[in-house]
């Protein structure tokens, strides 16, 4: 694609932009009046030199960098570099295009024009991907500056090839390349439609952009604003283009997506608070430490104009308080939790302060990823799939893991899952993070057709600059920086208090990894794990024990139904769980017919359910 340059359409795109220089109308609405065809040649040299004056003279519309104000240091393409990329030389490529804006009169025309013909020349053998798109927009943002300091080929070559990319790459797949897509189709279309309005393609780039920006928040978002677990590592970037587009795309539009889609965007920008460490990285990536861009985050909480979610920013420290107030103090925050049975996502969060607990799920393509951070520090991340053994044979999920319970209140968040195994075999999984008593319950149920010998491994992958410190004589444990600076107390309820009794299982970290491992001879098994989270608790006198119960005035087995009683200082906590159909049982003397309890002891010795599923 060239513009035309029949004679009279040369004279007439001449006559144009002489008019809007002469009657100071380039800071006005600009008309679009420069044919786009796929055979036109380039405009002749006395119409280039217009061109030029035009471009260098004309208000409206602003360089892109100006629609940013906040971005001093750096440009907003790179906000939240995707891992992938970072340290690639796409980024050096995206900078040193960027500087061209900034070069003084005296750089060597030659050396720019030949680095981008390399450039273009290169760019024909590569296929789509995360890096040239930045590269492009890089370019298209530069690409007014540089028609001076370019020959007139060079110059519409590169916008020729800027604009088939961005038409090529409406084609390619949401689903399997999504930010690929947004990056093309929707910010370098809209980018081109802002920055070349007197150019005709600008009408089908505007709605090709703006048709991919809504269809992306749409599709790739549960209605809540959160994505798909499988597409977790390309959020922030998401996140960040959507951004751009809208910024650029209110100066094309009163409405720049539709309402639905506008919701999308700023309920996503409240998830990506909720899923942010207290560093500032994003939960269940391997890298830590990647905080949030400040002129993103703040571009994007201008754009939501939601008080709450400037306040929860606040209140976790993603978002540092400055002179203008951003609020009242007492703005109530939103509920710190959220699941998505479609996105396979769950965060339980005991607060919004920046050192509350908080459990993070994924339960995506059969493996389930969590990660526990309490008091600022990260102390698992990653797989956490239980390797199970029966009769010497391991078996595997056939199944996806579905939800089956959910529920958040004042006491904490409550979240059961559960997938089927070889051989008729069947896994639940619960999780429960008590907010004002913190701590974190977590335990598999093992569900089997016939009693057989069970081994069952569960490992959990302690981070970096965490260690799991034991007693000598007893099997709790500790993951923090040492003992004097625990972060969490490890039980494992169902194994002895006393390291002497190994008839059960062990607990103890092997290469990085916390592993717990049960055996029994049994048709269901069940593996808890308790976590207290309260620094006040660490170093108090504790104890559990696993209790009996009972059913028709008789004691049953573990493989029924299981009991314990868990206390650490002051506090004590009661936990049930039937491993068959449920029914009238006793337990410390009380009457109970659920299937699951969780409760804590009032001093009368009573209990006050936290979880209780009938």
């Amino acid at each position: 694609m060239r513009p035309a340059s029949s004679p009279e359409q040369a004279a007439q795109i001449s006559k144009n932009l002489r008019s809007l220089r002469r009657k100071k109308k380039a800071g006005g609405k600009i008309k679009s009046f420069i044919n786009w065809t796929t055979d036109g040649d380039i405009l002749p040299e006395v119409l280039w030199t217009d061109w030029v004056r035009h471009l260098a003279d004309r208000k409206n519309p602003q360089p892109i960098s100006q629609l940013f104000p906040l971005c001093q240091d750096s440009s907003p393409l790179l906000w939240a570099t995707p891992t992938g990329i970072v340290g690639s030389d796409s980024v050096e490529l995206v900078q040193q295009f960027l500087r061209y804006s900034h070069l003084g009169k005296t750089q060597q025309l030659e050396s720019i024009g030949e680095d981008l013909e390399n450039w273009q020349a290169d760019s024909k053998d590569r296929s789509v991907s995360i890096g040239p798109a930045l590269e492009c927009l890089a370019i298209s943002h530069v690409l007014p500056n540089l028609a001076a300091r370019l020959e007139p080929e060079i110059w519409w070559s590169l916008l020729h090839s800027l604009a088939v990319a961005a038409e090529d790459a409406s084609g390619l797949s949401l689903k399997q390349e999504p930010l690929e897509k947004q990056l093309l189709a929707g910010e370098l279309a809209l980018t081109l439609a802002y920055l070349f309005p007197e150019i005709k393609f600008r009408v089908s780039m505007q709605k090709q952009g703006r048709e991919t920006l809504a269809e992306s928040l749409l599709e790739l978002l549960d209605g809540g604003g959160l994505p798909h677990a499988c597409d977790l590592d390309r959020w922030r970037p998401l996140l960040a283009s959507w951004t751009r587009c809208l910024v650029v795309a209110k100066s094309l539009y009163k409405h720049p997506v539709p309402r639905r889609a506008q919701d999308q965007y700023e309920w996503s920008v409240r998830q990506g608070l909720r899923w942010t460490r207290s560093d500032g990285s994003q939960t269940l990536l391997e890298r830590q430490g990647d905080q949030w861009p400040a002129e993103l985050l703040r571009e994007a909480l201008r754009l939501t104009a939601d008080p709450a979610d400037t306040a929860a920013a606040i209140a976790q420290r993603s978002l540092k308080k400055t002179g203008k107030r951003h609020g009242r103090d007492d703005e109530p925050l939103p509920e710190p939790s959220v699941h998505s049975e479609w996105s396979e996502v769950s965060v339980l969060r005991t607060g919004w302060r920046r050192k509350d607990a908080r459990f993070s799920i994924a339960h995506a393509d059969q493996q389930v990823r969590t990660e526990l951070e309490n008091a600022g520090n990260v102390l698992w991340s990653g797989q956490t799939n239980p390797e199970i053994r029966i009769d010497d044979q391991v078996i595997h999920p056939c199944d996806g893991w579905e939800v089956v319970c959910w529920f958040s209140d004042k006491d904490g968040d409550y979240l059961e899952i559960e997938t089927k195994y070889d051989a008729g075999w069947k896994v639940q999984r619960q999780y429960f993070l008590a907010r004002a008593d913190q701590f974190l319950y977590m335990a598999d149920v093992l569900l089997g057709t016939q009693p057989a010998n069970i081994v069952y491994r569960l490992g959990l992958p302690v981070s970096d600059g965490i260690d799991f410190m034991v007693r000598e004589e007893t099997r709790e444990g500790y993951l923090g920086t040492s003992l004097k600076n625990p972060h969490a107390l490890c039980l494992p309820l169902a194994l002895p208090e006393w390291r002497s009794d190994h008839r059960i299982g062990s607990l103890c970290c092997v290469e990085d990894t916390l592993e717990l491992t049960q055996t029994a001879r049994a048709k269901n098994l069940y593996a808890p794990w308790f976590f207290d989270l309260s620094k006040r608790r660490m170093g108090r006198a504790l104890t559990w024990r696993q209790l009996t119960v009972g059913e028709d005035l008789k004691n049953i087995s573990p493989e029924r139904a299981v009991g314990y009683r868990v206390q650490v200082g002051k506090k004590q906590w009661l936990f049930y769980r039937s491993l068959t159909p449920r029914c009238n049982r006793t337990l410390l003397g009380q009457n109970l017919s659920s299937e699951c309890l969780i409760a804590g002891f009032r001093r009368d010795g009573t209990h006050t359910p936290f979880v209780e599923i009938e």
